[in-house]
């Protein structure tokens, strides 16, 4: 039985060490890519080939807590204009009231001085 399993745990690492990374991928594809262009596709040796984070995987955690830190961040930014255009609406209804109210002290200062 032991046997058994240290042989599947063999070939399973086997198996997983046989992947290629991504770094070997894109060598690959520059290659293939290279021997459609180039005239002596032999002569060409890749120096460095650098992955940009164009390329970086899109189920990466980090990825998601930022953009849920983004979507909370716009969720509060909307929570917020709407609270903005409700006081807004509020203060000019206070002007309005406040001008009147004015006008009506006025209007009885001007009674008593009669």
């Amino acid at each position: 039985m032991k046997k058994i399993l240290l042989a599947v745990f063999a070939v399973a690492a086997l198996m997983a060490s046989c992947q290629k990374s991504n770094q070997e991928k894109a060598d690959a594809l520059v290659g293939e890519e290279m021997k459609k262009i180039l005239y002596f596709p032999d002569s060409y040796e890749a120096v460095e080939t650098v992955l940009d984070s164009a390329f970086s995987p899109l189920d990466d955690p980090a990825l998601y807590e930022k953009t849920l830190k983004m979507t909370e961040h716009l969720k509060n930014l909307t929570q917020l204009d709407e609270r903005m255009k409700i006081d807004k609406s509020t203060m000019a209804i206070t002007l309005v009231l406040i001008k009147r109210l004015m006008t009506v002290i006025n209007i009885m200062r001007r009674r008593k001085s009669m």
